[in-house]
């Protein structure tokens, strides 16, 4: 069954409260050449819904990125997966209107911020939930995502971290 037009809606937002952190959750920007690092964050958005009102949707979001890039260099274009949670409640709403699996698409907009006087830089992360089954009544309703995060570059390295 495909969803109507609410159900649609529930998992774009879920999708970008998932993805609007992705790309703030860290690119670091130096002036060497590392190895890869796994990048994870959690976080928690109360976010309105549909039929059900505002409800907190916690997001697990993980990336493996570069520790460092060269200045003048691009990045590769970072893999995202999110684990989004919208809680119970959002089953029951979309059981409720007839709903059996929902799928949909967002493009969140995050902002990274330079290194040195470097201004920040607006990324748009296009993330896909796929077709996936709605779970019963009283269990929560938690959504894959994927996507990626395009490739970047600095013009400046960043200042030395502290130790």
């Amino acid at each position: 069954m495909r969803l109507k037009r609410h159900p649609r809606r529930l998992a774009t937002v879920v999708a970008a409260a998932g993805t609007s952190v992705l790309v703030a959750a860290g690119l670091v920007i130096g002036s060497g050449i590392g190895s890869a690092a796994q990048g994870q964050l959690v976080q928690s958005y109360s976010c309105s819904f549909p039929l059900i009102g505002n409800q907190t949707v916690t997001v697990d979001i993980q990336t493996e990125q570069p520790d460092t890039i060269v200045a003048g260099t691009f990045t590769p274009p970072l893999a995202i997966t999110a684990v989004s949670n919208a809680g119970a409640t959002a089953t029951q709403g979309l059981r409720l209107v007839g709903a059996t699996q929902i799928r949909g698409v967002a493009r969140a907009t995050s902002t990274v911020k330079g290194p040195g006087s470097q201004g920040n830089m607006t990324v748009q992360v296009p993330t896909e939930v796929p077709l996936q089954p709605i779970p019963p009544v009283g269990q929560d309703l938690v959504l894959n995502a994927s996507g990626s995060a395009p490739a970047s570059a600095s013009t400046s390295p960043a200042p030395p971290r502290s130790r």
